[in-house]
């Protein structure tokens, strides 16, 4: 797959990089890359980039692709998709962008979705923006979702979701934010919770917060877990953070997680995990790094 000099992203296209009938989407792209009735930088919109009643996403983008100020994802919104002055995400909206009492997420958003000076997300929420038992997510919140000093994520927890003053984030959590045995992240945390200077967060962890042999990411880590000056995170590794032969990602580095001058993520690639030259993310990708016939993104990518 060739790409264009703008930011494109595909899966599943074809040489030209025209899309086929499946996943495409693209940001900042010419409108030469126009998109079938299939997925582009939205989903199922058409050939004039205007989105159909389903599944639309836009970074700093009206209808022609010029950027505006602000920032506007939806999923299901209306076909006017106008930008609001503050930062809003939201799915399954209706055509006044207030949320139905499924999936929503807003920053800086109070119920009228005016923005407030706190950060607030959240899933399968009511319309009064209170969450229900399952699926919860706020940064910089307290219960009555006003903002605290510290960063506070959670999904499937209980309905307290107090803060605690460290950078925490867990799936699956107990009232006492202990997390159980699976789906647990944390970030500047050690096993005790509190915030170390490294960035952390795990998934598939036992109660103790030690990683199992799956499911491992990490930023500015070595094996030590030591915040290096590089960016690195793995998916299914040992606890000695090599790789395996599936699912690993990295930024600035090679082999050794010392930064390379170019950015590479990579996932199901082969243990050499060598940058190339440009910025490169694939997907199922064979030794050489040379994609297959399905899952390939990459952006700024040369002719």
């Amino acid at each position: 797959m060739t790409c264009l000099p703008v930011y494109y992203s595909c899966v599943q296209c074809d040489i030209s990089p025209t899309c086929l009938s499946v996943y495409y989407s693209c940001v900042q792209c010419d409108i030469s890359l126009a998109c079938f009735p299939v997925y582009f930088s939205c989903a199922q919109c058409d050939i004039s980039l205007t989105c159909l009643s389903v599944y639309f996403s836009c970074v700093q983008c009206d209808i022609s692709l010029t950027c505006l100020s602000v920032y506007y994802s939806c999923v299901q919104c209306d076909i006017s998709l106008t930008c609001l002055s503050v930062y809003y995400s939201c799915v399954q909206c209706d055509i006044s962008l207030t949320c139905l009492s499924v999936y929503y997420s807003c920053v800086q958003c109070d119920i009228s979705l005016t923005c407030l000076p706190v950060y607030y997300s959240c899933v399968q929420c009511d319309i009064s923006l209170t969450c229900l038992s399952v699926y919860y997510s706020c940064v910089q919140c307290d219960i009555s979702l006003a903002c605290l000093s510290v960063y506070y994520s959670c999904v499937q927890c209980d309905i307290s979701l107090l803060c605690l003053p460290v950078y925490y984030s867990c799936v699956q959590c107990d009232i006492s934010l202990t997390c159980l045995s699976v789906y647990y992240s944390c970030v500047q945390c050690d096993i005790s919770l509190t915030c170390l200077s490294v960035y952390y967060s795990c998934v598939q962890c036992d109660i103790s917060l030690t990683c199992l042999p799956v499911y491992y990411s990490c930023v500015q880590c070595y094996f030590s877990l030591t915040c290096l000056s590089v960016y690195y995170s793995c998916v299914q590794c040992d606890i000695s953070l090599a790789c395996l032969s599936v699912y690993y990602s990295c930024v600035q580095c090679d082999i050794s997680l010392t930064c390379l001058s170019v950015y590479y993520c990579c996932v199901q690639c082969d243990i050499s995990l060598t940058c190339l030259p440009v910025y490169y993310s694939s997907v199922q990708c064979d030794i050489s790094q040379t994609c297959l016939s399905v899952f390939n993104s990459s952006v700024q990518c040369d002719i």
